[in-house]
């Protein structure tokens, strides 16, 4: 559309929000409509191709009318009711912007007729004013003008994107399946979502999805079939369509990942993994499919495999929270990977909030999860944990002892929670040894390194999303001087073993208050940003930023 047209457009479209906005769109009484209103200049090959269109689509070959009325429309600008049908057609496949220009240029060649009329109320509820106005109107005009299908379809077509009005929207889709020997695609499909939705009839609206995939067999319009079946629990039947969709679309991840899902809810999970595998090569931007691989490995009795589909999946998209909890779940329980309750709580590390209650909860969403790749249960993996610490695995005692702490998973048991806390730290764990025998605090306010070049970027307050903590630099005296503490308690760390060389800057933090100590690295990349990572543990590196000077 050229920049003139476009501007023309909006400026109608402007207008037809102003009038319902100002109270202006009430509907006036019926007139009558001239030829050239509703047919341009040129009225009986403007009509002749409406009605070409209007066979196509009462013939249920609504592609073809769709070619006919745009094609009639570049053809005869100026013909109303060409464009009013094109707007309906074009918002039946929610193609808003398209649509919205149609209606524009119908309602300005004549407000005042009915194609004017109704284009005014649609227009006016898809730029989101007066909804509830527009449903009242448009069942005005239906009862002023019965024989006028297109209204009726327009209706529905409201209804299905409002999630609204749904019984009466299935009356007027079943006078339309009366009238029409064989619907439009879309109607169908609106029809099927109406009776799944709105009327929770999942086997009726199956027979009308069938029948738009029948007319145009996309893999979009199986997409409905399948998961009506998913929706039934006949998952065989899904399983059957995400075949046949895979066939039609083989270069879309998404459907050999809804594939996989499908074999999965099915038990199958060697097929599954397959599937999931062949997704995450087509999209490697996608890491869900990584996090499927990887939980259909674990359940064919592979969890190591599975967790370096996880770490892979980190590393693509380090925020992701889903990604991070089936990490957090294998550190935490010694499930795929070492344990370890320090990257559990790295893994759950989310700001604003303590990095235990994440960790607690991600445990509770997976123990209440119906979904077969869902993290395994807490039940299940505590045996394992427990059979670990029992064979003197001094990490596992540890785990063991801040899970029954913290109460996650299980109920918290503070006798539990020392007792294998004790154990661990006779069998050499640090953190239980520290724990039970806490350094004291430091009494000065940072702890020195010395500068090895005169590089001062790193000065100021320095904060990550992907942390709970917060840490200052500061140089005075040709020395730098580190300070941290906790974002969402605010109490300080204790910081030792600093090691700074104006681009690396390495030491330890110690925060007693939650057993957590580590080891940083941190490198400079620019002087507002800093990558960092924890020595001796998996994963990707934290970014931190600079705060601003406030």
């Amino acid at each position: 559309m050229k920049r003139q047209e476009c501007v023309r457009v909006v400026s109608i479209v402007l207008g037809i929000a102003g009038m319902l906005i100002g109270g202006c769109s009430t509907t006036p009484e019926p007139m009558v409509i001239s030829p050239v209103e509703a047919w341009g200049e040129q009225q009986d090959q403007a009509e002749k191709i409406y009605q070409n269109a209007m066979a196509y689509l009462t013939g249920g070959r609504q592609a073809d009318a769709e070619r006919v009325i745009y094609e009639g429309c570049e053809a005869y600008p100026d013909a109303q009711r060409l464009l009013f049908l094109r707007g309906i057609l074009l918002r039946s496949r929610f193609e808003m912007n398209g649509a919205c220009s149609s209606f524009a240029e119908a309602y300005r060649i004549s407000p005042e007729n009915l194609p004017g009329r109704a284009s005014n109320i649609v227009v006016s509820m898809d730029l989101g004013t007066g909804i509830q106005t527009g449903f009242d109107k448009l069942e005005e005009l239906i009862e002023r003008y019965p024989e006028e299908s297109l209204l009726r379809w327009l209706y529905v077509i409201e209804a299905v994107s409002r999630k609204a009005h749904a019984a009466e929207a299935i009356s007027q889709c079943e006078i339309l399946l009366k009238e029409w020997k064989v619907a439009p695609v879309t109607l169908y499909k609106g029809y099927a979502n109406l009776l799944a939705a709105g009327e929770n009839q999942p086997e009726k609206a199956l027979e009308y999805r069938m029948r738009a995939a029948e007319l145009e067999p996309t893999d979009k319009n199986y997409e409905g079939v399948a998961r009506t079946y998913e929706m039934l629990g006949r998952y065989a039947d899904a399983e059957g369509v995400y075949a046949k969709m895979t066939e039609i679309a083989p270069d879309q991840a998404i459907r050999w990942f809804q594939w996989g899902n499908c074999l999965a809810y099915m038990g199958d999970f060697k097929a599954a993994a397959e599937k999931f595998e062949t997704a995450a090569a087509l999209d490697e931007s996608e890491v869900i499919s990584l996090v499927c691989w990887g939980r259909c490995l674990e359940k064919l009795g592979h969890p190591e495999e599975g967790f370096k589909k996880y770490l892979a999946a980190v590393k693509l998209r380090p925020l992701d929270q889903q990604v991070a909890a089936y990490v957090a779940h294998g550190a935490l329980y010694g499930y795929g990977t070492a344990c370890n309750f320090e990257a559990a709580l790295k893994a759950s590390a989310n700001q604003g909030r303590p990095a235990i209650d994440v960790l607690r909860d991600r445990v509770a969403m997976a123990d209440g999860s119906d979904n077969p790749l869902a993290p395994a249960r807490s039940d299940v993996l505590l045996k394992n944990l427990i059979e670990m610490a029992e064979n003197g695995d001094a990490e596992a005692q540890y785990s063991l002892s801040m899970i029954y702490k913290n109460g996650i998973g299980i109920e918290p048991d503070a006798a539990k929670a020392k007792e294998w806390l004790n154990r661990a730290a006779e069998n050499g764990h640090a953190i239980a040894q520290r724990i039970l025998n806490p350094p004291e605090q430091s009494t000065d306010a940072a702890v020195p390194a010395e500068l090895k070049r005169g590089d001062a970027a790193i000065q100021g307050t320095w904060t990550s999303d992907q942390s709970v903590a917060v840490y200052e630099y500061k140089i005075a005296d040709g020395m730098l001087q580190v300070r941290g503490y906790s974002s969402y308690s605010g109490k300080e760390m204790v910081i030792g073993d600093v090691q700074w060389d104006g681009t690396v800057l390495r030491f330890t933090s110690y925060m007693p208050a939650s057993d957590h100590k580590v080891v940083h690295e941190n490198r400079l990349v620019d002087d507002q940003t800093m990558t960092s990572t924890i020595v001796g543990s998996e994963g990707s590196s934290v970014i931190w930023k600079k705060k601003a000077v406030e």
